[in-house]
């Protein structure tokens, strides 16, 4: 992986990952949706993600867009809050593979290989921890995954918004419990994986119902 010509700060396994422009056309490049899950799927469990840099931080996100809401949700959380391996091109500067927390409580905040250029990362961290991504800049819609707090505010700007709050709750969340069950947006049946910037400036509510079960049916 570390000798592939051509590539720059990331492998093919990152790279191929890489058209939050055309994400619909990528899927079907893949051959359509279950080919693409299968791909991304093989691509999370052999520890090929790297979160050290920002070619592929759009990758969990991803089965949101291939109907797979779930895994968005699994491996999210998976990132923000365990231990992985590390297996980049960035390893080459140390004797072994990195197994550590990708973010952490600690005065170094970071895996040791960690790139957080103009606060990429840490960006990328304070969005996911709230359960929203913006795929592609310029779009302005967010994909949604689980929070990892039980509630979260955000205050909008009062010039642009007049103050205006938009909060997203989590009820029953746990360790266990970290898959969307159902939800609600302003106290209406809300099932999409994705949020315009339009819905959350107008300020509101979205309430998950959380579960320690995938609900395959939520978000497709």
């Amino acid at each position: 992986m570390n000798r592939e010509k051509y590539t720059y700060e990331g492998s093919k396994w990152h790279w191929r990952w890489n058209v939050i422009h055309d994400v619909p056309s990528l899927i079907e490049v893949f051959g359509g949706k279950d080919a693409f899950v299968k791909e991304l799927e093989y691509f999370f469990d052999n520890d090929l993600y790297t979160a050290g840099n920002q070619i592929d931080l759009q990758a969990p996100f991803l089965f949101n867009m291939a109907g797979s809401p779930w895994l968005t949700q699994k491996w999210v959380r998976k990132i923000l809050t365990n231990r992985s391996s590390r297996n980049t091109e960035l390893t080459v500067f140390f004797a072994e593979p990195i197994f550590d927390r990708v973010y952490k409580t600690t005065p170094d905040g970071y895996l040791e290989e960690m790139d957080d250029d103009y606060g990429c990362m840490s960006g990328w961290y304070a969005m996911a921890a709230m359960g929203l991504y913006q795929m592609c800049p310029g779009n302005p819609v967010y994909q949604l995954t689980a929070p990892v707090f039980d509630e979260v505010t955000i205050n909008l700007d009062r010039a642009f918004y007049n103050g205006k709050k938009f909060v997203i709750k989590a009820e029953n969340l746990s360790s266990e419990n970290i898959y969307i069950q159902s939800a609600t947006l302003n106290g209406k049946p809300f099932n999409r994986s994705n949020i315009t910037h339009e819905e959350i400036t107008n300020g509101g509510k979205l309430v998950y119902q959380m579960g320690s079960v995938p609900n395959k049916n939520w978000g497709i």
